[in-house]
């Protein structure tokens, strides 16, 4: 989703406000004003920056996470249909030899018949985990032959810590989001304490038809249309 563009628009503004307030001149009182201004201007810019950037980190990690998780799922998929199918031939072999007793017969049966129709596809990731851990002991337990065996043990580890690393990067990306709200909550406290500072100075020194030009209020900043400048 990337970056809001009022993180990106607020942070602009703030690094304009810096630059034309470090240029500025001022003396006595007002000077230590314009000081504490500047260094709560620093920090909320900082700090906003910093936020900023690690909630789109976490993010685009968390959606990465999330596309492995797709893939290895389809994988698991593929692997789960194969077992399946040689689970039905192996099934017709046992009750031709008559090796099995008719309730195992039964049994296994209805599982292969419960995914005949594809709603494997239909289960969620943790669901999909244990049906899929079932087939590979079924398929041990009735020693099914061919590759399709290990196959499938190896996609559900995989499955396994694909859905944790989902589960871990979309958490922190939850938190960082959150960090990141009361952030641009703290960073606009800063920011207009720094105006009432930049504001008080300028009153004395006569020129405060230019505080909108050094520090704009947050309703023109978010205003549609705004241009930063």
């Amino acid at each position: 989703m990337g970056k809001d563009l009022e993180d990106i628009r607020f942070l602009e503004v703030m690094r304009q406000s810096l630059e034309r307030l470090e240029g500025s001149e001022s003396g006595g009182d007002t000077a230590r004003w314009r000081q504490s201004a500047l260094e709560l201007l620093r920090s909320a810019e900082q700090g906003l920056h910093e936020l900023v950037e690690r909630e789109d980190l976490e993010e685009q990690e968390a959606e990465e996470a999330l596309q492995a998780l797709k893939v290895t799922r389809r994988e698991l998929d593929q692997e789960f249909f194969r077992v399946i199918t040689a689970l039905d031939v192996r099934l017709g072999e046992l009750r031709i030899s008559g090796e099995m007793e008719p309730e195992e017969l039964i049994v296994l049966g209805q599982f292969l018949n419960r995914y005949h129709d594809g709603s494997f596809r239909g289960l969620r990731s943790a669901a999909a985990i244990s049906q899929a851990q079932r087939a590979y002991e079924l398929a041990v337990h009735y020693r099914v032959p061919g590759d399709e065996v290990e196959r499938i043990s190896g996609r559900v580890e995989d499955m396994r810590a694909a859905l944790s690393s989902t589960t871990k990067e979309g958490a922190e990306a939850i938190e960082a989001y959150g960090e990141l709200v009361e952030g641009r909550s703290m960073a606009r406290v800063c920011y207009m304490t720094a105006r009432d500072l930049v504001s008080a100075s300028l009153r004395f020194e006569g020129e405060h038809e230019r505080l909108d030009w050094y520090i704009p209020s947050l309703g023109d900043i978010f205003m549609v249309g705004f241009n930063v400048q």
